[in-house]
């Protein structure tokens, strides 16, 4: 069976007649409607029967070339009230949606929704495509609702003129302008496969008016002048009024739930208008975007708005566009700082919108500090080397409150901490310059790099190097973050103002590791603090120091930390090191750094000072071997027993007894150190008085934990157990 007679017989189906066959004509084929336009109803819109799904995949055809309705699940039976649906209720498939199903008109929905249906099914069956083509809902659903079907003819020049009009009627947006019944859309069909008129279209007016004029064309010239103006004010009327059902229809969406379909409709109204009516579709979009929380629906939502105006503050939507574009790179990335990589793009938009929160005045304090912390996150993992300081916009900075006068006074004031002193000078200047004193505010520029440099003299962090993972790290990192930034930003305001000030933030240190390699998955740590003797006393005792910075370092990648120009008193230590595996946490008990030979103090003149190097040390693993993990043992008999250690000259035996935890109560830990020789130990063996005082605290009942150390001569660890083993005391000594 030919395309038109196909749709004929499923036309006949739903309209409740019997299918007819199609024979060809007129080279465009048509079915036989005129067999079935007269016939008795039987099934469907002739007992009161809404499909409201029609589309190819519920239609099947016999081999005789006979078409049928199927799955009549989202069907609607208009002859009785039915509560299945109420309005703003969107059921059936978007590609062959009439307008009324996808906006939740339900009381719109009649015969004329399956014409619809049929009408977009006879488009797709002459050109080849939907009119409003297949792919997302969203976007189909918005074209349906914004966009004029394109002219069959203008597809295929084939299709006759009459069939490109019935077709576009049984398409047209308003019910009330489509064929009132499946019956009269056949009737048409009946007419056009006739040779007849189509009722689709009347006279056209514009070929009486070519006649008019080619007669009297001087007086037509006349017309055309006097009617410019006026039609230049109705075009505008006429599109001012379908701008404002364009509107309606977009907020008909965005009330039936549908809030990305609305953004969709808003989008295109906002790239299509010109003049004042831009803002106030930006602003439906806008709030469109905000009642979506972070979904994932919500991220494209704040794509699609960011992408209009990527600069512009949103008020107070915008902690909702920088909280969901921030949850989304989170979503994609176990870590935020692991999305710069994969996402830079990503990144950037998150980043500018956390900056402009942060810039407002908007949000809660929680909501501030998290978008600070994750802006941070943000910019450090996008910057590729360590040597450059990092770079923070202003705003992220809670600086204090308070006016000029105020903030001076905070300045000046010596019992308060050089760090809060250098907070509260930085802030004076920035008033300052915005006042108009630009020379004050040098000044107080001056004052405030010399306060926050000689508290916190480290200006980059170099942990973007190395894994992040390891216990402790993140409580280092952000409590040194801010710090590093404010120093950066401080002396980069003080150049911009007094461009001939030297810079004082190009050097700093660089640790090596040498020794045994480390283990996949384990990475070193050292704690680096630089700082003054008199900076360091009043800080510590105004409780505001932190000078403490933990910088990771691998056999591949140095630590290099940036400190200010200037001597520094120094100390390193060891850190504990990081581990992204349990295998690596497990080994990490076995590695010791030696850090020999670093400096008292350091000074730091433009350059990178290199550091002695921080040695990794293997140390052995101790077996415990009796008594077993979990065993009851008399401690006047039994025998505590473990591997030895190639050069060992004697070995820590350490028990601990754990005091009971009951509620209310604090437990409470009893340790002693017993050093021995070999590789054993009996706490019963005669002459063992000096643990007499430990003994007393563990009575028969008691668990304790025991560890061994292996000792070389020179008292250097050289051999740990691990895990520790935990036994029962069933007998305690002199029992």
């Amino acid at each position: 069976m030919c395309k038109v007679g196909v749709f004929a017989s499923c036309a006949h189906s739903v309209a409740g007649a019997p299918a007819g066959r199609a024979p060809r004509t007129t080279g465009v084929p048509a079915g036989h409607a005129h067999r079935a336009a007269g016939a008795p109803a039987g099934r469907a819109h002739a007992q009161g029967i809404i499909h409201r799904d029609l589309k190819p995949a519920n239609i099947l055809i016999d081999r005789s070339g006979h078409a049928f309705v199927t799955d009549f699940g989202l069907a609607r039976d208009t002859s009785r009230a039915s509560d299945l649906t109420g309005s703003g209720d969107v059921l059936g498939t978007p590609a062959y949606m009439a307008p009324e199903q996808a906006n939740g008109e339900t009381g719109r929905i009649g015969e004329a929704t399956d014409v619809h249906a049929l009408g977009v099914i006879l488009y797709e069956m002459l050109t080849g495509s939907a009119p409003y083509g297949h792919g997302a809902p969203a976007e189909v659903l918005a074209r349906l609702l914004r966009d004029e079907p394109t002219a069959l003819r203008t597809i295929d020049r084939r299709i006759p003129r009459d069939l490109e009009t019935i077709c576009l009627k049984a398409i047209a947006k308003a019910p009330e302008g489509r064929y009132a019944t499946v019956h009269a859309f056949l009737e048409d069909l009946r007419r056009f496969e006739a040779g007849q008129p189509i009722l689709a279209r009347g006279p056209n007016p514009l070929r009486h008016v070519v006649r008019f004029a080619r007669a009297h064309w001087k007086l037509a010239a006349v017309a055309v002048v006097a009617a410019a103006a006026t039609a230049t004010f109705a075009h505008r009327r006429l599109e001012q009024r379908h701008l404002f059902d364009e509107m309606n229809a977009a907020e008909t969406v965005h009330g039936s739930g549908n809030h990305l379909a609305a953004i969709l409709l808003f989008q295109g109204l906002y790239v299509q208008t010109e003049g004042e009516w831009k803002e106030p579709i930006f602003q439906r979009m806008v709030r469109c975007a905000g009642e979506l929380g972070t979904s994932e629906e919500a991220v494209e939502a704040w794509e699609r708005v960011v992408s209009l105006q990527p600069d512009r503050s949103f008020g107070e939507a915008d902690g909702a566009a920088a909280r969901t574009l921030v949850a989304e790179l989170k979503r994609k990335h176990t870590l935020l700082k692991d999305a710069a990589n994969a996402d830079p793009a990503g990144c950037e938009r998150a980043a500018k919108r956390l900056r402009i929160f942060l810039a407002g005045t908007t949000g809660t304090t929680p909501e501030r500090e998290a978008a600070q912390n994750d802006l941070g996150v943000i910019v450090d993992a996008q910057h590729a080397t360590p040597d450059t300081p990092l770079e923070v916009p202003l705003e992220v900075v809670f600086f204090p409150k308070g006016t000029i006068d105020q903030l001076q006074k905070q300045a000046d004031d010596v019992s308060d901490t050089p760090w809060r002193r250098g907070y509260a000078a930085f802030a004076a200047a920035r008033s300052l310059e915005a006042a108009g004193n630009t020379s004050a505010a040098k000044v107080r520029l001056h004052q405030s790099c010399t306060l926050l440099q000689s508290t916190f003299p480290i200006y980059s962090c170099p942990e973007h190097l190395s894994n992040r993972k390891g216990t402790g790290w993140n409580a280092f990192w952000y409590d040194n973050f801010w710090q590093c930034h404010v120093v950066v930003q401080a002396d980069t305001e003080l150049r911009r103002l007094e461009p001939s000030e030297p810079a004082h933030l190009r050097g700093g240190l660089v640790f090596h590791l040498t020794g045994d390699p480390l283990p996949k998955g384990l990475v070193a740590a050292i704690d680096v603090s630089p700082c003054t003797t008199d900076v360091e006393k009043t800080a510590r005792i105004l409780g505001n120091w932190r000078g403490h910075h933990r910088a990771s370092l691998t056999a591949d990648h140095p630590a290099r930390v940036g400190v200010c120009d200037g001597r520094w008193r120094l100390a390193v230590g060891a850190a504990e090191s990081s581990f992204e595996t349990d295998e690596a946490a497990r080994l990490a008990e076995f590695y010791v750094l030696e850090l020999d030979g670093m400096p008292a103090d350091v000074v730091i003149d433009g350059a990178y000072v290199e550091m002695p190097p921080v040695r990794v040390r293997r140390l052995a693993e101790i077996t415990l071997l009796s008594p077993d993990d979990g065993a009851r043992v008399d401690l006047n008999q039994d025998v505590f027993r473990w591997t030895p250690v190639q050069g060992s000259s004697r070995y820590d035996v350490l028990v601990t007894s754990v005091g009971e935890e009951k509620e209310g109560s604090t437990s409470f830990h009893v340790t002693n150190t017993e050093r021995v020789e070999t590789p054993l130990l009996c706490y019963g063996d005669p002459g063992r008085h000096d643990i007499a005082s430990f003994a007393s605290s563990l009575s028969a009942g008691t668990m304790v934990e025991w560890t061994v150390d292996a000792l070389d001569g020179t008292g250097r660890v050289i051999g740990v157990s691990s895990p520790k083993w935990k036994v029962l005391v069933a007998r305690a000594l002199g029992k």
